[in-house]
């Protein structure tokens, strides 16, 4: 039990320096019951948040439905949401989500301009989150080990649905550039990567012939010539976009492997953490 509560509150001590602002709680922080749950939450400045999760005793929420964060003269209202606690824990009642999610998102879209869920759930929900949480813009999912990609498609109406992949290998990164109040929000990320994909697939047609024109190439395969066409003027149409004054969003996935140069600080407190953990679970032998 010592080494339990060591490891999951060296886990939030190291959230806390890099800089974490909200915790929705889930099916895994469940998993060591509410009375350890708590006991973490008391020891940690950052907040846990739940819009669906209920005390069995009292019938309150057991954490904050949601935060709001300001940013750049912009607000942000986070609400967190899980779907996969109900068999976690008998002092918990799950609330239904989708109620719960609507009911916070009504109590917030006048007074934030960005809606943000973290949703715990599982992984054939997340092609119908965008129509569960219409007045939502983003949405973080958890629960599952799907990686969403730069290169998918977003739905063009709802909000945009992001995972992030299994065991914290790849960090989701989105940036928002926001030219025009009350204006919809462009996928650039999507744009641009649709653009390589269209060169590309003309580039093989004509890896075969180097410095030659596909006119003269494909000129008796009217089928090819047209996939030229259609590429092309879907590139301009993308393109055309993307050099107008829009609202953009920016998604990258960043490997956490080799390629992240540690901060001296922070790789300290994990070797320390970790030489302690070991000694811990020595004791525990004993």
């Amino acid at each position: 039990m010592v080494s339990d509560f060591y490891n999951a509150s060296t886990v939030l001590q190291g959230y806390e320096k890099i800089g974490c602002h909200a915790i929705n709680v889930g099916q895994l922080d469940l998993s060591g019951g509410l009375p350890f749950l708590m006991k973490m939450k008391g020891g940690t400045e950052i907040p846990f948040i739940s819009a669906n999760l209920e005390d069995k005793e009292t019938g309150a929420l057991l954490f904050d439905p949601y935060i709001i964060i300001e940013r750049n003269d912009l607000k942000y209202g986070v609400i967190g949401l899980t779907n996969l606690s109900d068999k976690s824990d008998s002092q918990v009642i799950q609330r239904d989500y989708l109620i719960e999610g609507d009911r916070y998102i009504d109590q917030l879209k006048n007074k934030v301009d960005f809606i943000l869920l973290l949703v715990n759930s599982e992984r054939p929900s997340y092609k119908k989150l965008h129509g569960y949480f219409p007045d939502a813009d983003i949405i973080f999912t958890s629960g599952s080990t799907s990686l969403t990609r730069p290169s998918m498609q977003q739905v063009e109406k709802g909000p945009f649905v992001f995972s992030s992949g299994r065991e914290g290998r790849y960090l989701n990164k989105v940036s928002l550039t926001m030219n025009l109040l009350n204006k919809p929000i462009i996928n650039k990320s999507y744009l641009e990567s649709r653009i390589k994909y269209l060169n590309r697939k003309l580039e093989r047609f004509m890896d075969k012939y180097p410095n030659q024109n596909y006119k003269t190439v494909y000129r008796d395969q009217e089928n090819i010539l047209n996939i030229f066409e259609e590429s092309r003027n879907e590139v301009k149409r993308i393109e055309n976009i993307l050099v107008k004054k829009n609202n953009y969003l920016e998604f990258e996935n960043i490997p956490m492997g080799s390629s992240i140069i540690d901060e001296k600080s922070m790789l300290d407190f994990i070797n320390d953490a970790i030489t302690i953990r070991k000694k811990l679970k020595e004791v525990k032998k004993l």
